[in-house]
């Protein structure tokens, strides 16, 4: 038969152990542009983002069909102007797209962003909503 444990003793080892405290987590630097249709945020991320080294995260929720660009104002190559642009074209019109399926890829998209040290700008005028992350 086993030796019984002594709870007293337990406690006294544990607390002499000194565990060292975590550097404080800081959250990351995600930053929203939200608004009406057709109130310029595309234009407002891609000026921010070249400034301080940004990407731009789409959360329309009509800019992510492929082929889905006349009528949401969905940003061309040249608009914009070499920065970097994530959750455009990434699903089917006739295939199921769900708001948790976005929110998987807006979260993978800032996670690899912010693996790069750059800042993210997600967009929304009120499509989907914001990554999890965004607060």
């Amino acid at each position: 038969m086993a030796d019984a444990i002594d709870s007293k003793s337990i406690d006294r080892k544990v607390m002499r152990v000194q565990v060292p405290l975590p550097a404080p987590m800081l959250r990351p630097k995600v930053i929203a542009v939200v608004g009406p249709t057709a109130s310029g945020k595309s234009g407002l991320a891609i000026e921010i983002a070249k400034k301080y080294n940004g990407e731009v995260i789409s959360a329309d929720s009509r800019q992510v069909y492929v082929g889905m660009n006349i009528g949401t104002g969905k940003v061309t190559k040249k608009e914009m102007s070499g920065v970097s642009h994530h959750l455009l074209d990434v699903a089917k019109p006739k295939d199921r797209f769900t708001v948790s399926m976005y929110k998987e890829l807006a979260d993978k998209a800032i996670e690899d962003i912010l693996a790069n040290s750059s800042i993210s700008w997600p967009l929304s005028p009120l499509g989907y909503p914001l990554p999890s992350n965004c607060s």
